[in-house]
Parts: structure tokens; C-alpha cells; sequence
């Protein structure tokens, strides 16, 4: 469920990056310690997002009688965007709130997987962190000599 909500969240249906994103909600539901802030009211992450997933199939059955998963991708959207208003019914403890908090929360995971995953890198521009080498040029418009030259990134002489 976690690669579906990411692939709509991120607007990207590539697996590798998907399942890096579904990797990365793993290892944070995993750790034994807590995530530092959250609103009074709102549980553990942990709570919140493996009962929101049983919320949102709850849901999902009793919009259109089908798992969140069977459901049509524009279903889907459809159910992302209303669980990010708190537009969805109200089941057992899942009020306004909390559906935003879920959204908040799995929206936080997705963005921040995603945007650590080296092939978005590439396509935004960013050259990595700078260990183990540091950066030896910092002036504008200058490259270290193992980034790639705009031509390079180009590759066919359209303009960026």
C-alpha cells in the first residue's frame, strides 16, 4: 500500500525508486525509538500509519466495496486527496485530524526517500554530498573536475 500512496504522492512509477521509498517507511516504523515531535492526541508513527493503512482500506470497502489496493488508480488519487483534507468518513478514531496527520506523515516519509535516492538526484541537478572528497571549487558556475560538464548532462545540444 506504502508504494502505491508513494507513486501517487511523488508522481513517479518507477519501481526501483518505489521500493526505495517503501524501504526507507520500513526502516523508520522499525527503529525502536520514537520520532521526535508530534501534536498531543497524534500516536507514534508506527500507530498511525499501520492503522491508517487499515483505515484506508476500511474506507476504501466502504466507498466503492473493494481493498484500497483493487481499486483504480483515479479511485485511489481520489482517496489520497480526500484522506489529505480529512474529507474522508469518520470511523471509529480516525477523525478529521488524524487523516490529515496520516497524510502529513506519510507524505514527510515519501518526500524525504524520495529525494535521497541518487537517480533524483541526478535528474535535480544535485552532484551528492560532498564527503568523502569535499568540494574543492565553490565559485559560481565553476565544476569539480569529477561532476559532469553541462554538455555532458545535455548530452544532445537542447538547451536546459
Amino acid at each position: 500500500m506504502i508504494k502505491i500512496i508513494a507513486a501517487h504522492v511523488a508522481h513517479d512509477h518507477r519501481e526501483e525508486i518505489l521500493n526505495w521509498v517503501v524501504a526507507h517507511v520500513d526502516e523508520q516504523l522499525a527503529k525502536p525509538f520514537g520520532e521526535s515531535q508530534r501534536k498531543p492526541g497524534i500516536p507514534p508513527q508506527k500507530v498511525l500509519i499501520r492503522g491508517g493503512l487499515k483505515a484506508l482500506n476500511t474506507w476504501a470497502k466502504g466507498s466503492y466495496s473493494r481493498e484500497f489496493l483493487k481499486l483504480e488508480a483515479k479511485q485511489q488519487l481520489t482517496m489520497i486527496s480526500s484522506l489529505q483534507l480529512g474529507h474522508l468518513e469518520e470511523i471509529k478514531d480516525w477523525d478529521t485530524t488524524l487523516q490529515k496527520e496520516l497524510f502529513k506523515k506519510l507524505l514527510g516519509l515519501t518526500i524525504e526517500a524520495y529525494y535521497s535516492h541518487p537517480w533524483v538526484w541526478s535528474e535535480i541537478g544535485y552532484g551528492g554530498p560532498a564527503y568523502p572528497r569535499g568540494y574543492v571549487r565553490v565559485e559560481l558556475g565553476i565544476a569539480d573536475p569529477w561532476e559532469p560538464t553541462r554538455e555532458e548532462v545535455v548530452g544532445d545540444g537542447t538547451e536546459i
